[in-house]
């Protein structure tokens, strides 16, 4: 059974590291060909656990320019808490953004004319 994940550096023209990454299969192709950079395996594992706290490793030891993360977690890097979404978005994604505006512009002391206002009643309420 061949190792399946490997941990990689991608380096500059002076050969110092930019990039250090984990990967398996033609990963590494794909992260030189979109930052144009050369590359090379470093080290192969058979657990993908083992691979990351290498990558971690290498990453803290070798400072590159181009990580952002610490590594050790794939794209889970960054996980975003969902906000909680304001009362006005979730009523306009129920009734409809016509719909949304019409009741919200009729909420409002503007200068409409009769016509306009009866418009608008149509368009909010049907």
């Amino acid at each position: 059974m061949a190792a399946q994940f490997y941990v990689y550096r991608l380096y500059g023209p002076d050969g110092g590291t930019q990039y250090i990454g984990k990967g398996s299969g033609r990963r590494i192709k794909a992260q030189m060909r979109n930052k144009g950079l050369d590359g090379e395996i470093i080290a192969m594992f058979f657990k993908e656990a083992d691979a990351y706290t290498f990558e971690v490793e290498r990453i803290a030891a070798d400072k590159p320019t181009l990580n952002r993360h610490p590594g050790g977690n794939g794209s889970t890097v960054i996980k975003r808490r969902a906000l909680p979404r304001p009362k006005w978005v979730i009523e306009m994604e129920k009734v409809g953004t016509r719909v949304y505006a019409a009741r919200f512009l009729l909420s409002k002391q503007y200068p409409f004319t009769a016509s306009e206002v009866d418009m608008l009643r149509r368009v909010a309420y049907g």
